[in-house]
């Protein structure tokens, strides 16, 4: 099982549409390889999006109005007209004309409800295609921080404590330059880093540890422009801080206190001394 063989599956794992051999080999694929544990995470979270979409329904008096409009249009029900006599004399003896108590739908009516449905399809996808609501984000990226905590020593591709060894690693691996602060006198020691991928997006990971708690910083390109202010949060135990600035989106998460990590992001945010 690859990581290929698994991004073609993992819908029907979701839905619980594989069979028992093939779930067992995407759970022990699952649980060893950091970038589709995040990936079935987003796509749960895609499955929760959709499942909490809000309903629309069309108010009684326009759906009424609707109703009205469309009778108009077709014109009034009525009993099918029998047919008029080629001659006289030609009706005697023919069956009586069926008095029509229904109609069927129009022929025009199916597209109309085809595009009406298109329509709705289209605006739920704007809403789930749309940044993924703040809950589901912080899942993702507490998914990407446990997963490198498994990974021991190996969760940085540089080590070192030295910035000016760790920043230039990322030239040329990604097309930004993430800053990496030297933050020793705050007691947040540099462990090193490593090229990460949030959402199929080239994520800079940058490690540090204060009492034997590790923290990591992800910086990626920001999608909005401008400033967002530093904001606080913390889910299933974990704190998070996130934070845009320069046209990059910073997330930084960690076990440690709430105070301790936002002391951390206004260390990072502070100009280089």
């Amino acid at each position: 099982m690859n990581c290929e063989h698994v991004s073609k599956v993992l819908d029907a794992y979701l839905d619980r549409e594989l069979d028992d051999a093939t779930n067992r080999q995407l759970d022990g694929h699952l649980a060893g390889c950091p970038a589709c544990g995040a990936r079935l995470v987003e796509r749960r979270a895609l499955g929760h999006s959709l499942r909490t979409l809000p309903r629309w329904q069309l108010p009684a008096d326009r759906r009424a109005a609707l109703v009205c409009s469309i009778d108009a249009a077709e014109g009034a029900p009525g009993t099918a007209a029998a047919p008029a006599p080629s001659a006289a004399g030609e009706t005697e003896g023919a069956p009586e004309p069926v008095v029509l108590t229904g109609r069927s739908p129009p022929r025009w009516r199916w597209p109309v409800i085809a595009l009406c449905s298109s329509v709705i399809a289209f605006a739920a996808g704007l809403q789930v295609g749309s940044p993924v609501p703040s809950d589901d984000a912080r899942e993702v990226f507490i998914a990407r921080h446990v997963a490198s905590l498994r990974l021991g020593e190996a969760k940085v591709q540089v080590a070192s404590s030295d910035r000016h060894t760790v920043k230039p690693w990322f030239a040329g691996r990604i097309d930004f330059a993430p800053p990496v602060r030297d933050l020793q006198t705050g007691g947040f020691t540099l462990l090193g880093a490593r090229l990460d991928h949030v959402s199929d997006q080239p994520t800079a990971a940058i490690v540090y540890r204060i009492r034997e708690h590790d923290i990591n910083l992800f910086v990626r390109r920001s999608s909005m422009p401008g400033t967002e202010p530093v904001v606080a949060s913390a889910l299933r135990g974990f704190s998070i801080v996130t934070w845009a600035e320069g046209g990059l989106s910073f997330v930084a998460v960690s076990d440690v206190d709430a105070q301790d990590l936002q002391r951390f992001a206004q260390r990072i945010r502070s100009p280089v001394l």
